[in-house]
């Protein structure tokens, strides 16, 4: 299925560099047509560069922005195993190697085991297909070593263009562009890595099971080496993308906050130097369960959270008498789509006018938990455009809640489903973004309900349209920062 989000791989490749990566394509590698000229994932990333290091000239010019030694490096000098005939071996022995770097794979590897009983279920369902070639590429361990790599190249293609942060490294508008492809390809290859990780963790389970069942019979050092347990050690050793903060070189860097002085100062109030609507807060999300375990791949990853969250795009329904939404990150595109691109745009571009302090915290606070992003687009009288019908505009204003109740759309999401009708939750939405400090989220059953906003906020007294304007909304749609040339 086609990415619904192009990133070209003319980001990548220069013009002459692009040339080959097209022949490459139509000579080497069968590619959708769907997909021909999109930047390449990790393993075609390798394989074209190891077909140019091995078939086109070395003077060639290099990648801008990446090393050439970088670029050209091999996956693993080592992984040159004698081959052997496949000839005068069965296909099971044939498959206990990997096709690329030779080595050999774990008795306990999905492929090895499908190769030896066909009616294996593989992983994501289903049973092996005899008229379908099965080997992989690469051992578990060179696997990762691709994906780190590749992750490094685009990591430095990102900074060339200005990555992390645009703002603060201040760059000028033209750049943006360039700036934005590099997000998105650099988190698109994490989440891809953390992917593989995830399949890796479940080999090296069944590796360890195995041998502990399997006492009197050990596997060789050789693939031993080249295990998944071995990938697994490697990628806690050699991943080293954290949480993408960086300040401009002219500053002196981040100063330690009141809190951090006295170590006393205990406060969740958002910090004196911003009046921007990312505030700290609590919500349901940010609390940890110390009896269960959690995986913090990705905390410090707040473009991985927002493509987690809901994103819901709003419009006035006069039918309703009131705002409608629809989920704008849902079925075969969840997760990977051009309003979770749009939105993160926005949010960078909000997150870049911050100081270096404010900037820390507010990253911080966007990672640490899934957000409901209420997304509208106000027309030129200040208005939430109608529902009519039409195909979802591009999004000028955004709003974060943890939660849907005491927001605009709370009777709609009751129509829907998305709220129980008969809750009793005494909640004020709490402090979203742009609010005046931290909300109670704890139930308060004996508390009397409270209106959560103004008269003019209530859905049900609403009855004109011209009643959402933009300070009649407050503080449920705050102006989220102006968009370029709106």
């Amino acid at each position: 299925m086609a990415s619904s989000v192009v990133i070209p791989a003319s980001f990548l490749f220069g013009p002459k560099e692009m040339k080959l990566f097209q022949r490459w394509q139509t000579e080497e590698h069968q590619i959708p047509e769907y997909r021909r000229d999109e930047l390449p994932t990790a393993l075609e990333f390798e394989a074209y560069m190891a077909w140019r290091q091995r078939d086109r000239n070395p003077q060639l010019e290099r990648i801008s922005g990446v090393s050439r030694e970088t670029a050209l490096s091999a996956v693993d000098d080592s992984a040159q195993a004698d081959q052997g005939s496949e000839n005068d071996s069965t296909r099971v022995k044939a498959i206990l190697r990997a096709t690329k770097c030779k080595h050999s794979l774990h008795p306990t590897h999905p492929i090895v085991l499908t190769a030896v009983d066909p009616t294996t279920t593989i992983s994501g369902g289903g049973q092996f297909d005899e008229g379908e070639d099965h080997r992989l590429p690469y051992c578990p361990v060179c696997t990762i070593k691709v994906h780190l790599k590749y992750l490094t190249i685009l990591q430095d293609k990102w900074k060339y263009h200005g990555g992390p942060w645009y703002h603060a490294n201040n760059l000028q508008a033209s750049n943006k562009n360039d700036y934005l492809l590099g997000t998105r390809a650099y988190h698109r290859a994490k989440v891809e890595l953390l992917t593989v990780v995830y399949d890796v963790e479940d080999w090296a389970d069944a590796e360890v099971k195995w041998e502990a069942e399997q006492s009197d019979e050990q596997v060789d050092n050789e693939t031993a080496k080249h295990s998944a347990t071995a990938a697994l050690s490697l990628y806690r050793k050699e991943y080293k993308y954290p949480s993408t903060i960086s300040i401009s070189s002219n500053d002196g860097g981040l100063e330690p906050t009141h809190a951090l002085v006295s170590m006393l100062d205990v406060s969740t109030a958002p910090p004196d130097d911003t009046s921007s609507k990312f505030v700290s807060f609590r919500s349901p999300d940010t609390c940890i369960d110390a009896e269960d375990w959690h995986d913090t791949s990705f905390y410090n990853d707040y473009f991985y959270t927002l493509s987690q969250s809901r994103i819901l795009y709003c419009t006035w329904s006069a039918d309703l008498g009131g705002i409608m939404y629809r989920d704008l990150n849902i079925g075969d595109t969840y997760g990977d789509n051009e309003h979770i691109l749009h939105l993160q745009k926005l949010i960078t571009e909000e997150l870049g006018q911050l100081s270096p302090n404010s900037l820390f915290e507010s990253e911080k606070e966007l990672s640490s938990s899934s957000h409901i992003y209420l997304v509208w687009m106000e027309n030129e009288n200040g208005m939430v455009n109608d529902a009519d019908g039409s195909d979802v505009q591009l999004f000028n204003n955004f709003r974060a809640y943890p939660t849907l109740i005491g927001t605009p759309v709370e009777e709609y999401a009751k129509i829907l489903g998305d709220i129980e009708k008969d809750s009793n939750v005494t909640d004020k939405g709490g402090a979203e973004y742009g609010g005046d400090g931290p909300g109670d989220l704890v139930p308060d059953t004996d508390a009397e309900m409270e209106d959560p906003y103004d008269d003019e906020l209530d859905p049900e007294r609403v009855t004109e349209k011209e009643d959402l304007d933009v300070n009649a909304v407050e503080p449920a749609f705050e102006w989220a920062g102006e968009m370029e040339g709106s």
